[in-house]
């Protein structure tokens, strides 16, 4: 899986499909939200107002807005409650929801908007680990004939990049360098586990 970091507007990102960060309760009547509502003419604001999407933790959306003001044919919304409790776990959580429910529906190129105050380095390591996280099959070697779905490359929109993209540049490589770190020291003993001998 090749990840990358990216400034570019949501609304620009190339990818097969967009998952972002909801709040609890949040109205669309700001920032990114605002303008991914305009750009799907007002289909966010729809399902909020019906009360059909609540943005409570773990609570998911998803639609095709193939041919609207979107370059990403797909668009995943994910509850991530409350924004105060919005902290690493939780990053790492929606950007694992992320990868998992978008495999499923077998999207190649994915774009995660975590919408977060975090620095670069430190939101690269949550979304990386928890979309690494979110792709382990813990079922792999027990389960026969089964189709095999990748993930081939997940942008990361952070939104708000220092001055410099040559800073951003090197606080996403060291965030994503660290990450992968980590989720190794977390999935290799699941997978060591589950290895049939």
């Amino acid at each position: 899986m090749e990840v990358i970091g990216s400034s570019q507007s949501s609304k620009q990102v190339d990818a097969q499909a967009l998952a972002v960060a909801v709040f609890k309760d949040e109205k669309v009547n700001e920032g990114v939200l605002q303008t991914l509502d305009e750009a799907v003419d007002g289909l966010i604001s729809r399902v909020i107002q019906s009360e059909g999407f609540a943005g409570k933790a773990g609570e998911t959306a998803y639609f095709h807005v193939m041919g609207k003001g979107l370059r990403a044919r797909r668009l995943l919304l994910i509850g991530c409650g409350d924004r105060d409790g919005y902290k690493a776990a939780q990053i790492s959580q929606m950007a694992g929801t992320a990868t998992r429910f978008l495999r499923s529906k077998n999207a190649k190129a994915i774009a995660i908007v975590p919408r977060t105050d975090a620095g670069i380095e430190k939101t690269a390591q949550n979304v990386i680990v928890g979309a690494i996280m979110g792709l382990f099959e813990p079922d792999k070697y027990r389960t026969q004939d089964k189709e095999e779905r990748k993930l081939e490359s997940s942008p990361t929109v952070h939104g708000r990049l220092p001055g410099s993209s040559a800073l951003a540049s090197t606080c996403w490589t060291k965030g994503r360098w660290k990450s992968w770190g980590w989720a190794l020291c977390l999935v290799f003993p699941a997978v060591l586990m589950n290895h049939q001998s």
